[in-house]
């Protein structure tokens, strides 16, 4: 068997057993939904929390599970009660789910916060050319939203640096590079 294979499996395993530990330790049933906020850039994580929240209100029936690597993501969600269980994993972690997902889509509910992830996702390049921007690609392309309507931006009048910054990132325009 090739090297690369064995190591895809490998990892494919890794995030098998971790996965089954998720499902078990969060009750996760087959109508909730799965967010995976893996860590980008503020600017992306600010937007993916904003469509995150309005999709959140909608989901009155359906469990949300977030699943991230970053604290600041807690901390947003603490701060804006969102109606979502928060799951915090180390990267590797978090990259071995993401890895099983690859090879076995075991949820029609899945959602990946990222402009990279899974390996090989295109349609980022559409903000990269300015068809589109981030708002769009979030609201579009990952959440599959229909109907295209810029979400209110967020203010944070408290006295949390690490949140006073995330919350002014949505103003600054980054170049971000794939």
């Amino acid at each position: 068997m090739d090297i690369r294979i064995k190591q895809l499996k490998a990892l494919a395993e890794e995030g098998n057993r971790e996965w089954i530990a998720l499902y078990k330790d969060y009750a996760i049933g087959v109508v909730d939904y799965i967010c995976f906020i893996p860590f980008y850039s503020d600017t992306f994580t600010y937007y993916s929390l904003l469509y995150l929240k309005e999709f959140s209100e909608k989901c009155n029936e359906n469990k949300i599970f977030v699943i991230t690597d970053h604290p600041i993501v807690e901390k947003v969600i603490n701060h804006l009660n969102m109606k979502v269980t928060l799951i915090s994993l180390e990267t590797n972690k978090l990259y071995n789910l993401l890895n099983y997902y690859n090879l076995y889509m075991f949820s029609d509910k899945l959602y990946i916060f990222s402009p990279i992830l899974p390996s090989n996702r295109t349609a980022y390049h559409l903000v990269e050319q300015g068809l589109i921007d981030i708002e769009e690609f979030i609201s579009i392309a990952i959440l599959k939203n229909n109907n295209f309507e810029r979400a209110s931006k967020w203010k944070y009048d408290g006295n949390d640096q690490q949140l006073v910054d995330f919350f002014k990132s949505w103003k600054v325009v980054e170049n971000i590079e794939l």
